[in-house]
């Protein structure tokens, strides 16, 4: 079981470079080479991706997501799908903490001149 959406830790670390209204999503593969390895029924791996929609407008009903997406982030190659996404979700948290170290600095000498 996941406790952590990895596409609301991709939107602290990459959504400030993307324009307002950006999506991010978490997708899956099996890389081409190892397709074949499925179809002489050999163990294949997955890798996984986060990738964001920059055109996308901010959300009204009944709209869709955009087409034009591009990868930020990926896994390697692993025979467990779930070892994929962990690994993305350790690289998105290491990330987190820089940003998020980033911020407290910030917060903190910004709450001392307020004092």
């Amino acid at each position: 079981m996941q406790l952590t959406d990895p596409t609301a830790q991709a939107r602290v670390v990459y959504g400030p470079k993307y324009p307002d209204g950006s999506t991010f999503d978490v997708v899956t593969s099996s890389p081409k080479y190892l397709l074949r390895h499925r179809f002489l029924g050999l163990t294949t791996g997955h890798v996984s991706w986060v990738v964001v929609y920059p055109k996308t407008k901010p959300y009204s009903a009944g709209t869709v997501v955009s087409a034009e997406w591009e990868p930020v982030l990926q896994s390697s190659v692993d025979l467990s799908l779930n070892s994929t996404l962990n690994e993305l979700l350790s690289q998105l948290r290491r990330k987190l903490d820089s940003v998020m170290g980033k911020w407290r600095s910030s917060n903190n000498i910004l709450t001392a001149l307020l004092r």
